[in-house]
């Protein structure tokens, strides 16, 4: 296969979409810097790159994917995938308008649906499934994606509806064909089954890599096994041994994940209080979080981490409450929790959730990516970190929004081989 870029703009988002691929055999490695590509192995043939762009201005997010973009060109990657949020978080439209700038493409395929994460589009709108106070799922209306893709509108935009996409890949490819050429054209398809996706995966596969490809990881998902790359799909291995989550995010989501655990007798949650980390008592507090977790580790149970504030959270703008420089001191004492106690090697396996608590975690860890192997849930991944004297440590990436409420659980079920968790 010829080498794939996937360009992500946070580090959950380039794991969780290059395990679509590492799943199918594939050799796939994420790095936070384009500087490391040259020192992986020759045989990774995808790699995700984290641009860290999700939070930057727009202005900043376009120039820095178009700089990406021109290195990597340059290293002699031909075919590239940007891996957009699925719920269109950051700025997609204007690292979609570098990418046809710097390609000078006449086409965009914008794809942001994720199914098996209850992200679909229907009609130009993305919506996100919900479970409501009475246990069923309800489709929450997020957007309608032309209007978020607001500075493309010099652009022809149009919304490929769910008829046509179900019509086959043969119709969308003549759809694509009507379109092309017409200064750089956007598609925004509709999708709400991995059939839909399949559909498109398929009839795009002979646009790369002429058009943009723009779309989250459930796109991606399809592309190993329709495009014929590889068949095998790797093996599950046993990882059992010491397992530690480091929990970031402000997700509700993920709090309730959290909240499942805290009734299991083999798990202690670890609240780090976020009023005390972010004063001047903050080294007292991180010394009570480390002990407390390396104690647990110990007595063979599984340390959880979690900043309190989750718990307590409303709403997903938690962190507009709090400021930038408390929110980054937050980040980062995560990172000094991991690397207190992976150093001293009672760490197998580490979880992480939070694309800033990722970052910081694996910068104090002095990794340099990491080697994706599969995937555990739907857009969840696992993988070895890169790095030295880190003992050839697991690592598994999640979104805030992803999963159900038992997800956790589920994880640890398979990093034990435990099915009765």
């Amino acid at each position: 296969m010829a080498k794939l870029c996937i360009i992500a703009d946070d580090l959950t988002g380039a794991t969780d979409t290059g395990v679509q691929f590492s799943k199918y055999g594939i050799p796939t490695a994420v790095v936070f810097n384009c500087k490391d590509l040259n020192n992986l192995d020759s045989t990774i043939e995808v790699v995700a790159v984290n641009t860290e762009t999700r939070k930057m201005s727009k202005k900043m997010a376009y120039a820095k994917i178009k700089s990406t973009l021109n290195i990597l060109k340059q290293m002699g990657y031909p075919i590239f995938y940007k891996k957009i949020d699925s719920t269109l978080r950051g700025n997609p439209d204007v690292e979609i308008e570098a990418m046809l700038d710097e390609f000078n493409s006449d086409l965009a395929i914008v794809v942001p649906a994720f199914p098996a994460n209850g992200r679909i589009v229907k009609d130009g709108y993305l919506y996100v499934k919900r479970m409501a106070q009475n246990g069923e799922d309800i489709l929450q209306k997020l957007c309608y994606i032309p209007d978020v893709l607001r500075s493309l509108n010099s652009r022809c935009i149009s919304v490929i509806g769910l008829k046509e996409v179900r019509k086959g890949a043969s119709n969308i490819k003549s759809i694509i064909e009507k379109y092309r050429g017409q200064n750089g054209c956007v598609l925004v398809f509709d999708a709400e089954t991995n059939d839909d996706l399949r559909n498109i995966s398929v009839a795009i596969e002979d646009y790369v890599p002429r058009a943009v490809i723009a779309a989250s990881a459930g796109l991606a998902e399809q592309i190993p096994a329709n495009w014929k790359i590889f068949t095998k799909y790797i093996s599950e291995n046993s990882m059992a041994g010491s397992i530690l989550f480091l929990i970031g995010t402000q997700n509700k989501v993920t709090a309730e994940q959290v909240a499942i655990l805290k009734d299991k007798s083999f798990v202690n949650v670890i609240e780090m209080k976020s009023d005390v980390v972010t004063s001047d008592q903050k080294e007292n507090e991180l010394k009570r979080v480390i002990f407390e977790a390396q104690k647990s580790l110990l007595e063979g149970k599984v340390a959880v981490v979690v900043i309190d504030s989750l718990m307590k959270r409303e709403n997903e703008d938690y962190y507009e409450d709090i400021s930038s420089k408390e929110a980054k001191i937050i980040s980062k004492s995560f990172g000094y929790i991991a690397k207190a106690l992976v150093s001293n090697g009672l760490v197998k396996n580490l979880v992480v959730s939070g694309g800033d608590t990722a970052i910081n975690v694996f910068r104090m860890l002095r990794s340099n990516g990491i080697i994706l192997e599969n995937e555990i849930l739907p857009g969840i991944p696992v993988g070895r970190v890169i790095g030295k004297r880190l003992n050839n440590l697991r690592v598994i990436t999640k979104a805030g929004g992803f999963g159900n409420k038992d997800s956790f659980v589920d994880i640890i079920g398979f990093l034990t081989k435990n099915k009765e968790y």
